[in-house]
């Protein structure tokens, strides 16, 4: 009995272990924001094995009913505790890795993350030209080296007779592969909007692009309470569905009309 006891004492420790060294690589990791529901679910189930949804829940140290949900495809985001902890208990036979349910999860290695930013500068960069030429607007870009060296920290510059005042186009990316940007990245860029404006150079609109619709309402819900003479905006893009989903212009002073070129109010 003693030694009964004694090898489940060491089973667990393992798996306490190997709970810990999980949750750290997850934590290492960021969010694509790309979860494939169907394999996750599958991994799950397979890593369940032959234990029923109480047992195996009981082995996780979690609510049953987490588990239903997981499985019956209503959760998409399984925090990363969860996450280790079905990695750790997955069944001998299955198969079932911390690297495939990271894959499915949406969660890519740390060191993957200038490739993957650059990746999404790129598609932020093709769905914006795509969506305007598709409105009918034109879409060039310029040879950054001829303008003002501090113009170059924002990362797209598009031309386009979509906007007025030379058609000058800055966006900022902001996405969630390393969090919730949070609003004190958003002052930042708004900071910079505004110096870039008030160097006296001709431009027709300075946006933020994001990919994430709640950080997109709260940096709406900033830019309204603004009454500016310059144009700035906030664009919600889905790399998903290849689309620009809404647009949101602050303000403007003298009673003039902020041009939505995206969104529900864009003009066609």
């Amino acid at each position: 009995m003693v030694e009964e006891k004694t090898t489940l004492e060491q089973l667990e420790s393992v798996k306490d272990i190997l709970i810990g060294d999980y949750y750290t690589k997850l934590r290492r990791g960021f969010r694509t924001g790309s979860v494939d529901l169907d394999a996750l679910v599958q991994l799950v189930r397979d890593a369940m094995g032959q234990r029923s949804q109480r047992k195996f829940a009981e082995d996780l140290d979690v609510n049953v009913s987490s588990i239903s949900r997981i499985l019956a495809g209503k959760v998409s985001d399984i925090n990363d505790i969860l996450l280790a902890k079905i990695a750790a208990n997955a069944d001998p036979g299955s198969e079932v890795t911390l690297e495939k349910l990271m894959r499915a999860q949406g969660i890519v290695e740390a060191e993957s993350r200038p490739e993957l930013s650059r990746k999404l500068e790129a598609d932020f960069r093709r769905i914006l030209a795509d969506e305007l030429l598709t409105r009918g607007f034109s879409v060039s870009y310029p040879n950054q080296s001829s303008h003002h060296p501090e113009t170059r920290v924002f990362d797209i510059e598009i031309i386009t007779d979509a906007i007025g005042n030379g058609g000058r186009w800055f966006v900022e990316v902001k996405n969630t592969i390393s969090g919730f940007p949070g609003m004190s990245k958003f002052r930042r860029w708004l900071d910079s909007a505004m110096a870039t404006y008030y160097r006296g150079e001709k431009i027709g609109r300075i946006s933020l692009a994001v990919d994430n619709r709640n950080f997109f309402e709260q940096s709406k819900h900033r830019l309204a309470e603004l009454c500016i003479p310059d144009e700035i905006s906030v664009i919600l893009i889905s790399t998903a569905s290849g689309r620009v989903l809404d647009e949101y212009v602050a303000p403007l002073k003298d009673g003039r009309s902020a041009r939505c070129v995206f969104g529900k109010e864009a003009v066609k």
